[in-house]
């Protein structure tokens, strides 16, 4: 039997982080990547995509390393663009969810994540201005709600590192014809990873 092509591939996104009004873009994924590393001053990424048995699902991983004696505090910014030309019908954040639904004419899909202090607190649901986003006000051009045909969007995830330390975050994307059982696959993946981020992961002392 042949096997569907994985919807969720249509989009790729971008890792960016911001710290004291920059923004760095560290990675940015195309599709059939499962592996990515990099690294910007004192900061060591690892991008991961994880096995997953649902052909519908996309589950990824990101390592953050701190090499540094104090503590580090960032915004990680990650934004999604269409990989064609054609915008989205619909694209809303979810506050029940937590999370940034996606809609087409013949599929939902769900965009959601779990950082070091927990879900997302910014989102924006067409492209970003990374520009405006840098600045103090940026807030306030954060948070739009909904867009129609919309080509891109985006969600921002506070992290704190611990001097030589590692912060784990897991982002991932689910696609189905039924809305409920997206939502029902995104729970679990909040309750079964929200035990695997931990906030202080000590690195051993190299000799």
């Amino acid at each position: 039997m042949k096997k569907p092509k994985n919807e969720v591939s249509q989009f790729y996104k971008e890792y960016l982080i911001k710290m004291k009004n920059t923004v760095i873009p560290f990675m940015r994924l195309t599709e059939n990547m499962h592996y990515m590393e990099s690294s910007t001053g004192n900061l060591n990424m690892k991008w991961i995509n994880l096995p997953s048995d649902n052909e519908f699902t996309t589950l990824n991983k990101l390592m953050i390393e701190n090499n540094t004696q104090t503590s580090v505090q960032l915004q990680l910014l990650i934004h999604y663009r269409v990989n064609s030309k054609r915008s989205i019908p619909f694209v809303y954040y979810s506050p029940n969810n937590e999370a940034i639904m996606v809609c087409n004419s013949s599929m939902y899909y769900l965009i959601g994540g779990l950082g070091p202090l927990g879900g997302p607190t910014q989102y924006q649901t067409n492209e970003i201005d990374l520009a405006s986003s840098s600045t103090t006000d940026s807030n306030r051009s954060m948070y739009q709600p909904l867009s129609q045909e919309s080509s891109a969007w985006g969600m921002v995830y506070d992290v704190l590192i611990e001097p030589n330390s590692i912060a784990h975050l897991y982002d991932w994307e689910i696609a189905h014809e039924q809305l409920y059982k997206l939502e029902t696959i995104h729970e679990q993946y909040k309750e079964l990873l929200g035990n695997k981020v931990p906030k202080r992961v000590k690195l051993l002392k190299r000799s």
